[in-house]
């Protein structure tokens, strides 16, 4: 590998960093760690999603963690090609490979499968696609198909929080991974010796 594609991989690499790093700072990440999540199909309209994340946390959170996910550049599926490219421990691959592999299988999983009520679109929604519709429906408003499934599953209140349970459950559980890939990187950089971000 020539220099500059070896400086572009590292840089990925940091940049999965950085973003990793925002993650674990975020407003968000703090709650959880002071909070549990709850559910209870019984709350009143006068406090919706009482046992939630405020939704001045999640935002700026949520951008990030897609970009984690999904970005072509520096998402988990993106740097797993420097994984293979790079000259890194074996052992370092192994349990990047098995990350990888654990974060992708939630986030194939399909919440609303089993509940016959919903449509059959918003039943074969996985929690990616629930991410998706999460983001454009809520907060960015600017994808008129994923917001008119978030308005679907919005018009029941039970369906809502069990929704809302599921999506945070799952974003935890997947930062989590983020977190333990941002200490493989951390490991990976030592070793070849360009630490530090970028």
């Amino acid at each position: 590998m020539n220099s500059e594609k070896f400086g572009e991989e590292i840089f990925r690499l940091q940049r999965f960093n950085m973003n990793a790093k925002k993650l674990k700072e975020s407003e968000l990440m703090k709650w959880f760690l002071h909070n549990s999540l709850e559910i209870d199909f019984l709350i009143t309209k006068e406090s919706p999603r009482a046992s939630f994340p405020p939704d001045s946390h999640f935002e700026a959170f949520l951008l990030i963690f897609h970009k984690c996910i999904t970005d072509k550049e520096s998402s988990v599926n993106a740097i797993s090609e420097i994984y293979k490219n790079l000259d890194i421990r074996d052992d370092l691959k192994t349990r990047f490979n098995d990350f990888q592999e654990g974060l992708y299988k939630s986030l194939d999983w399909r919440p609303f499968k089993g509940i016959n009520k919903l449509g059959k679109e918003i039943r074969g929604l996985t929690l990616l696609n629930v991410m998706d519709v999460f983001l454009y429906g809520e907060f960015l408003h600017d994808h008129p198909k994923k917001g008119e499934l978030y308005q679907k599953i919005s018009q029941s209140k039970e369906i809502r929080e069990f929704y809302w349970f599921e999506f945070y459950t799952t974003v935890y559980k997947c930062a989590l991974v983020i977190f333990h890939i941002f200490l493989l990187n951390e490991s990976v950089l030592k070793d070849l010796g360009e630490a530090g971000a970028p």
